[in-house]
């Protein structure tokens, strides 16, 4: 045969390519062992494409089970033979074994300690950069040279370093408690932990890491298989491979000498190969029903699971979040910079001027004034050269203030608390998140890829319908036997269908029967409608009829039959025969059925068309509802044919099956959505989330869910009804017809066919994987695949084998991307399912949409999931159901597992990078009018109005304090949900932020610089301490700074040394303390900074200080609000963190302004009433400002409706988005294309007329 002889022909070329592939093969391997991992890989290649002929070809040629045993020196009776030792056997060999086919050791990572944590967040570029400014500040401000105050100053750069302590802190703290949960999750139990091993003829419990290739496993049912291996004996052995391929059938494991002859036999017949079932059982899948020996043949990083880990761990792409802060931090720095440097060179410029005119003045006094030899000079200035370098200190120290206060100390305190918050109320919401930053990505996700089974549904199948041909029979909770008909004997054929044609695993527990936890949902639910309905005790029926097991033989349900056979002979029956019964899918059934009972009549009729016709229609009325249907039928047939069940006829099928039934009903079984699931999903629609279903179900099933829990609307399921309706004319009529499809529901693997996978690498551009839809034997062998390594993983463990392999060296690391990326944007405009997918499918879908610029989120449970897990921006693995592979592949896994908490992490993802806005918002607005007070105030005057000390408590105590505050705000689910999601490479500070940010900058900047100039001219000052100070200076100068007492009363004194007149000079003569401590000072510029050392600032700088931060406090309640609404207080009741801040923040302000003194260089004695109603006059203008800058360039407000996709109308306007994006793309990053960068830069066309339907 021509198919036989391609693969024989391809099998011959694979042991020369092992031959010729370096590294693969050693001495040790060829002469050894006699087999290597390559050799073995390919065994398992075979059987995950579906080549079971050249699977068993491949095994043949290696000689088989007796061959394998040989190769690997064990033997199935006595396993490997060794040594006693700790109460295990160790083999002779075990060191060459692990050298060859490597171990079985998991190195789990153990629980990191919070200091590991912590220096991992240490790692964090704005940290960084805090703690070296504060080790400048600490270092300068230290040293009497250019300190003004050494004993204080140094405290500025030790509390930014506090404040770092603090951000690591929280963050490892919270980074310990949610990795101690997730490893208590996934804690073992003992029976995963005891793995029974056959060494020197005896079984004993070994532990999985002490497994190696070519030890002789024993397993039974219930059993997690940790490794693959090759199936030598057992009995009526049954795999789970769902968590591995997505299939939900059993796969049944029979010895390899079977397997052959089955081969025989279906080529004899020309029959289908690839329907053979396989001795190969695969790691992490699980046994269901029997028990079994098997040969190990691939352990650890070589088995299935192995690889998929590996390929795991190439998945690291950066996080949204981190992406944006990076992005803030760079421009933040930027500014920084650019203010000191301009600062430096004005500053300089200023010296410059003034040291030339202070020199001259130095020059002039000298030459003036003669003293006797020896005489002291008490009014001798200062000569200006000895202090230029201090000075020229203190303009660079200046200048890095600058930088630090444009650094937003309190942003990393922030995006910690904001994410310790979210991920302690999201964990009580049944979301436990494994990376933090996952919480805010999930804000910006735009497409939710869903499983259905167990993730939209419940998987708890019941028989809600029963249709006995005639009408339908409604299943209710009743204490009473359900009655199907009036017809007794159609009573009894149905209740004997269910009790023995359904597959049920159980245990014996405490001498009673208890189903197994994985019992198949269908035939569960079988079982339920027979003992909750029907009132008949399955054990008791199904021990009746299967007394003799002579008498009952078994046809399991798979993929390729798509039904479960049972035949059984029995007294019961009154025939001399045996009894087939059989249950599957309507579109399996129905074709094998020549007539039907008929209820009304009391015997079988034969099936007219009319009646397939009115049963059809029936049928679609039960899938329209989201019923699953089931039909159910029985044949009676001789000894003869019974003895030949399993003969397979030329179609590979088996002959049984094939027709003569008589139809006895059909069932509609309802696997009810979860709570909160129909919600969750509109709530999506609402956020512009596209939600798309990908399920093993058929498309049939998959629409009538998809419509039921609203993931299609009406109009889009009426739609792909009429397409389906097409495509079943077409099938009965055997028409060529093509069917225009609008991609709404796909198959899996047309839909990866379509779009396809290639490597991106210039040297390959070669497929990854064949997923073309031809599914005929040897169709690889035409497909020339990508052999670049799959990740650093590989190739790091292929260099540890051969380091000096050139050819290893110069290999890429594969780079997938999809083949066809313009076919892929067509399909996924409007594409909501994806049935009968593959892992693959899924995967596909992930790399395609985030190749378009999208944010994707991604729920799994299966090992197979793993890789689209990892790949997706967000991995949601079930936390019941989903397999340890695929929470380790995740970021958040769902507890309940329910699609209905997705929208906990959508809403606190929101709510994250709202809260990080308000807060930049808040302390940007106080950076920029601090960088801009300090350099304009610096510029003009002597000094500045803020003190370093009274910056770092706005910056810092503030700006913490500040955090905690907004980053701690409450989701409001209204306003997060009924938004469009933000793009990825959205910028953190939007539009309406840089309003505010601005605005509220400019007006407390003039603010502050209108009483930094003309404060002291209408303040009047009411303390006898300060009126005794204005005296003082009279009475030493013989002036008054400021306004005269005469001139309208006692004015505060100017605290702006530019104010004081630098003609005047101390009064000769003078002896008193006070003006004796004056003596050595010029003028009265000296005189007021060392006034202010010993006895604190003057009331007007403290009033600038006061009102600043007023003014911040109050715009700190401005930045609750991130739009144009007006209602600053908006759910401020549900958040009393921030109003107790809010309330503290100001009396600790107030206690600072009226106590601290010369520490905080305020006022002596603080501030009178006055003065702290003109505080908060002015600080009230924040309020009015807030509103004003509402009413410019107001936010338009239109309801959203649709996804990412709905603003995007036809081809010419996507391909023109796509070349954009791919300009844009080429030098910023690898996406090709966002649709919301599109729509948030206004850049639509008015030409866009509908192509993607909007959602209803």
């Amino acid at each position: 045969m021509s198919t036989n002889e391609n693969d024989q022909a391809k099998l011959v070329e694979n042991q020369q390519e092992q031959i010729k592939e370096p590294n693969q093969s050693n001495t040790l391997g060829d002469n050894f062992f006699k087999i290597n991992p390559t050799q073995i890989d390919k065994i398992f290649e075979c059987y995950m494409k579906g080549k079971r002929e050249l699977e068993v070809q491949e095994i043949k040629a290696l000689g088989g089970e007796e061959g394998l045993l040989q190769k690997l020196k064990s033997n199935s009776e006595k396993g490997l033979l060794g040594e006693e030792m700790n109460g295990h056997i160790k083999p002779k060999d075990e060191l060459e074994r692990v050298k060859e086919f490597s171990d079985n050791v998991k190195i789990e990572a153990p629980l990191k300690t919070c200091c590991q944590h912590a220096f991992e967040i240490l790692q964090d570029l704005m940290l960084i950069l805090l703690i070296v400014s504060a080790v400048v500040q600490i270092i300068l401000g230290s040293i009497p040279a250019i300190s003004e105050d050494p004993s204080k100053e140094w405290v500025e750069g030790f509390s930014i370093l506090v404040a770092v302590i603090v951000v690591v802190s929280v963050g490892s703290i919270t980074n310990y408690t949610k990795e101690k949960a997730f490893k208590e999750l996934n804690k073992k139990t003992q029976d995963e932990l005891e793995i029974p091993l056959i060494r020197n003829g005896e079984i004993r419990q070994y532990h999985p890491d002490n497994i190696l290739t070519g030890d002789i496993l024993k397993f039974q049912n219930g059993k997690t298989i940790p490794v693959d291996g090759f199936f030598l004996s057992g009995h009526n052995v049954e795999m789970d491979e769902s968590p591995l391929t997505g299939e939900s059938n059993r796969m049944k494991k029979t010895s390899f000498v079977e397997i052959q002859k089955d081969l025989d036999n279906i080529l004899s017949s020309s029959g289908n190969p690839e329907k053979l079932n396989s001795s190969l059982v695969f790691s992490g899948t699980k046994c269901v029903n029997g028990s079994a020996t098997m040969l190990v043949l691939r352990v650890g990083k070589h088995s299935e699971i192995g690889k998929i880990e590996g390929r795991i761990a190439a998945e690291n792409d950066s996080n949204t979040l981190e992406e944006k802060l990076n992005i803030l931090a760079g421009d933040v720095g930027k500014f920084g910079m650019i203010a000191a440097v301009v600062t430096l060179s004005a500053l300089l410029i200023r010296f410059g001027v003034s040291y030339s005119s202070s020199k001259d003045q130095f020059n002039s006094y000298v030459s003036n004034t003669t003293f006797a030899e020896g005489e002291i000079d008490p009014f001798k200035p200062e000569d200006p050269s000895l202090t230029v370098g201090s000075k020229i200190l203190r303009i660079i120290l200046l200048c890095i203030a600058i930088i630090v206060v444009a650094i937003p100390e309190g942003l990393p305190l922030a995006v910690t608390l904001s994410l310790a918050f979210a991920i302690s109320k999201m964990q009580k919401e049944n979301n436990l998140v494994r990376s933090m930053t996952s919480c805010e990505t999930m804000g910006s996700a735009n497409f939710v890829c869903t499983d259905k089974t167990g993730t939209l549904t419940k998987n708890m199948m019941k028989i809600e319908m029963v249709y006995n041909l005639e009408g339908d029979v409604k299943v209710s909770d009743s204490d009473t036997k359900l009655e199907l008909s009036k017809d007794a004997n159609y009573q009894k054929l149905f209740e004997q269908l269910i009790s023995i044609n359904i597959n049920i695993g159980f245990e014996i527990k405490d001498g009673n029967k208890e189903i197994t936890k994985d019992c198949n949902p269908t035939d569960k639910s079988f079982m339920d409608f027979l003992q909750d309905s029907l009132k008949l005790n399955f054990f008791e029926r199904r021990d009746h009829y299967f007394s003799d097991e002579k008498n009952v033989k078994i046809i399991p349900f798979n993929s390729e039959n798509k039904c479960m056979t049972s035949l059984v002979k029995h007294p019961d029956f009154g025939i001399s025969g045996w009894r087939v019964f059989i249950k599957g899918g309507p579109d399996v059934i129905l074709p094998k059925c020549k007539s039907y009972y008929s209820v009304t009549e009391g015997k079988v009729t034969n099936l007219s068309e009319e009646k397939i016709s009115e049963i059809s229609n029936n049928i679609n009325n039960y899938a329209s509802e989201s019923l699953r249907t089931i039909s159910i039928a029985y044949k009676d047939v001789d000894d003869t044919t019974a003895e030949n069940f399993d003969k397979i006829d030329q179609y590979g099928k088996m002959s049984i099956n094939n027709d003569g039934f008589n139809l006895l009903g059909v069932v509609g079984i309802k696997d009810p959505l979860k709570e909160g699931v129909l919600e969750a999903v509109n709530n999506c629609k609402k956020s512009g989330i596209r939600v798309i279903m990908v399920t093993g179900d058929s498309i049939v099933t998959a629409r009538a869910i998809a419509n039921e829990c609203a993931i299609v609307d009406n109009t889009q399921n009426e739609i792909l009804k009429t397409e389906l309706e097409k495509e079943e004319l077409k099938k009965k009529h055997k028409t060529t017809d093509v069917i225009e499809k609008s991609n709404i529901a796909l198959l899996g693997p047309e839909f990866s066919s379509q779009v396809g996978l290639i490597c991106d690498n210039d040297l390959c551009k070669k497929p990854t994987q064949n997923l073309s839809n031809d599914n005929s034997s040897g169709s690889d062998s035409a497909v020339d695949l990508c052999k670049c390594f799959t990740s650093e993983y590989e190739k790091s463990n292929a260099l540890k084998k051969s380091p000096n392999d050139e050819s290893i060296k110069s290999k890429p690391i594969r780079k997938e991307v999809i083949a066809n990326i313009t076919k892929f944007q067509q399909i996924i405009k409007n594409l909501r399912i994806i049935a009968r997918a593959q892992p693959v499918d899924k995967y596909v879908l992930v790399l395609g949409l985030k190749s378009l610029g999208n944010v994707v989120a991604v729920t799994g449970d299966g090992t197979n999931d793993a890789q689209a897990l990892a790949k997706a921006d967000v991995g949601f693995a079930m936390g019941k159901a989903g397999t340890d592979i695929a929470k380790d592949a995740s970021d958040i896994i769902l507890l309940d597992d329910n699609f209905a908490s997705i929208i906990t992490a959508v809403k606190y993802g929101r709510n994250i990078f709202d809260c990080i806005r308000k807060f930049i918002q808040f302390q940007l607005t106080v950076n920029l009018c601090a960088c801009l007070l300090v350099f304009i105030s610096a510029c003009i005057g002597n000094e500045t109005p803020l003190t370093a000390i009274q910056m770092l408590w706005v910056n810092l105590i503030m700006d913490s304090l500040g955090s905690l505050a907004l980053a701690t705000e409450p989701p409001n689910e209204k306003k997060l949900l009924g938004r469009r999601p933000y793009g990825r490479k959205e910028y953190i500070v939007n539009k309406l932020m840089w309003k505010h940010i601005i605005g509220q900058s400019v007006v407390q900047l003039g603010l502050m610089l209108f009483l930094y100039l003309y404060a002291p001219n209408f303040v009047r000052e009411t303390e006898s301490y300060r009126i005794a100070e204005a005296d003082l200076l009279y009475l030493c100068f013989g002036k008054y700074p400021g306004l005269a007492p005469d001139e309208g009363g006692y004015y505060m004194l100017d605290g702006s040394s530019n104010a004081w007149d630098t003609s005047s000079i101390i009064r000769t003569g003078f002896t008193i303390k006070e003006c004796a401590d004056y003596a050595k000072k010029t003028n009265l510029n000296s005189v007021l900074i060392t006034y202010n050392k010993n006895y604190g600032n003057s009331s007007h700088m403290t009033l600038i200080f006061n009102t600043f931060v007023i003014y911040t406090l109050f715009n700190q309640l401005n930045a609750r609000v991130l739009d144009d609404s007006f209602n600053i207080f908006l759910d401020i009741q549900k958040n009393p963190l921030f109003i107790i801040i809010e309330l503290c923040e100001f009396a600790m302000h107030a206690v600072l302004i009226q106590f601290s003194g010369s520490i905080f260089k305020c006022s002596y004695k603080g501030l009178t009433s006055n003065q702290w109603g003109i505080c908060i006059g002015f600080g009230s203008v924040s309020f009015l400002t807030n509103i004003f800058l509402k009413f410019i360039c107001r936010e338009k407000k239109s309801e959203f409706k649709g996804d990412a996709y709905s603003d995007l109308k036809n081809e010419d306007e996507l391909l023109l988005v796509t070349e954009r994006n791919k300009k844009e793309n080429n030098s910023k990053d690898k996406n090709l294309f966002n649709p919301l960068v599109i729509r948030n830069s206004g850049n639509k066309t008015d030409s866009l007329k509908q192509h993607f339907p909007k959602e209803q």
